[in-house]
């Protein structure tokens, strides 16, 4: 186990010095990555979904069945009518915030699956339409 005092402060320090959320990323990655290793789920998980809200990709703060439910049909939307070869022809994402949002995510589901398996559902509907 390493020393997680003195890697918080240095997340700390990297992000009262570093002023772009995205190239701030990696710090708040590995206090995520930490606070997972800590069993501090909750703690871990409202990190990660408050860097999103910061991305321009709010989630509600309580998060229900018919939020989940809503995201999947909003992908299921986006993706109706598009074959496989037209997504494969996408033109690859230039957004920053949203690429670093789609990293994000992927990181969260780790987190999603041993806090709260329910929400990954919502995490993959929401990448589908960013990716779009």
């Amino acid at each position: 186990l390493g020393n997680v005092q003195r890697m918080d402060q240095l997340v700390d320090e990297v992000i009262r010095y570093v002023p772009s959320l995205c190239d701030q990323l990696r710090v708040y990655t590995a206090r995520v990555y930490s606070l997972n290793s800590q069993n501090k789920l909750k703690e871990s998980f409202d990190l990660g979904f408050k860097i999103l809200r910061r991305l321009g990709e709010p989630f509600p703060k309580k998060i229900g069945k018919v939020h989940i439910l809503a995201e999947l049909l909003k992908a299921k939307r986006s993706l109706k009518g598009k074959t496989e070869e037209e997504l494969l022809a996408l033109p690859p994402m230039v957004n920053k915030e949203k690429l670093c949002a789609i990293q994000l995510m992927s990181m969260l589901f780790t987190t999603c699956f041993l806090f709260n398996a329910e929400l990954m559902p919502l995490l993959a509907g929401r990448t589908i339409r960013i990716t779009l």
